[in-house]
This record gives C-alpha cells, sequence and structure tokens, in this order.
C-alpha cells in the first residue's frame, strides 16, 4: 500500500511538474501550409491549436500570481519549456518526400524557427516555421507523421494548405499523419499576353 501510494504521488509530482506534461494528453489540432513561389517550397507553416480543457489547466498550472490570466513573462515561460522540449525531438514531426516511380522516401530537413505561443478565445496556439527547399516534380509525394513517443501529445492533422506555389495538391489528413501529391503546376501560373491594337 505505501509503495503505491509513493508511486502514485511521483507521477502526480512528475505531471505537474511542466508544460507538456499535464494532467491529461492534450488533443493537438495541426494546420500545415506550404509555402514558397511557383514551383518551390521554402517555407512550412505550422499551427497546433491545444484543446480548451488542456489549455484551461495549462492556464491554471502557470497563473503564478494567481490573477485569473496569463501574463506575458508566464507566457514566455511556457513558451520556453515547450521548445525546450520539441525542439531537440524534431518538434516531434517526421518528414519524407519520394519522387514518381521511387519506392525510396528521403527526409525533408527544416531549420525549425519563429516560435510564437499566444492564448486565444480561451485555446493555447503554437506557431513556428520550418525553413526549408524542397522543389517537388509533378507526382511527387510530401508525407509528415507527428508523434510523441513520451505520450505527452495526442495529434490530429485536420488541413493541409498552400501559399504561393503554382503546383495543385491532392492532399491526405489521418489523424496524425498527412500526404500531399504533387500534380502539374496550375495553367494559372502563365499570363497570357494580350494581343497589339494596330
Amino acid at each position: 500500500m505505501i509503495r503505491l501510494l509513493l508511486f502514485i504521488w511521483l507521477l502526480h509530482a512528475n505531471l505537474s511538474a511542466c508544460a507538456t506534461c499535464a494532467v491529461m494528453t492534450p488533443m493537438t489540432e495541426v494546420t500545415i501550409t506550404l509555402q514558397g513561389k511557383k514551383e518551390s517550397i521554402h517555407n512550412i507553416h505550422y499551427r497546433w491549436e491545444f484543446s480548451e480543457v488542456y489549455s484551461t489547466e495549462l492556464r491554471f498550472q502557470f497563473d503564478d500570481n494567481n490573477n485569473g490570466k496569463i501574463d506575458p513573462d508566464e507566457l514566455k515561460e511556457m513558451e520556453s519549456i515547450k521548445i525546450d522540449y520539441l525542439k531537440p525531438r524534431n518538434m516531434l514531426s517526421t518528414i519524407t518526400y519520394r519522387d514518381i516511380g521511387s519506392n525510396k522516401e528521403h527526409p525533408l530537413n527544416s531549420r525549425f524557427r519563429n516560435f510564437h505561443l499566444e492564448y486565444k478565445d480561451r485555446q493555447f496556439i503554437f506557431s513556428y516555421d520550418g525553413n526549408t527547399l524542397y522543389e517537388p516534380q509533378p507526382e511527387s509525394i510530401l508525407s509528415f507523421v507527428f508523434q510523441d513517443s513520451e505520450g505527452f501529445f495526442d495529434f490530429r492533422v485536420i488541413e493541409l494548405k498552400k501559399e504561393n506555389i503554382d503546383f495543385e495538391l491532392r492532399e491526405n489528413t489521418y489523424l496524425f499523419t498527412a500526404a500531399v501529391l504533387f500534380e502539374n503546376p496550375s495553367a494559372l501560373s502563365e499570363t497570357p499576353t494580350k494581343p497589339s491594337e494596330e
């Protein structure tokens, strides 16, 4: 009995120790935006929205002065704790690409930066950029897997978007994964010439 109580106490102490490991596993909805120019991708923007239940628990834990809200210094502390956990673990993501006619997947390396944590509409939102350079070929496939082996996050990829790239995308999101097939560049990128008037 004493061992059981000691185990429960230690478990509670560990779970309460940091922003990443609250009492429950936070549902984390992920939106991925591919950004670039014409037929190349220069950046991938990620937006994580934490569940309202987890956000409430997190706000309660870090409200050090008990004023019922998250002050800038408290928010900065939370952001720092999350980055310290996530960045060495590649933001809990595996990103790979596969070209047409090939069964081999290649890792897509990214430089993660521009981290930002905010509290909005009773939810914490964490966003960041993955600077990269990727020039997909028609029928290439880009895949994302978000997974936390330590069980502190429960991911759901809810949307995959594009900005300023000419490829048409055929995307598929399923639970903690996403895949996008790059189809031929859009004909909209070709500006028709105006006939000359004689």
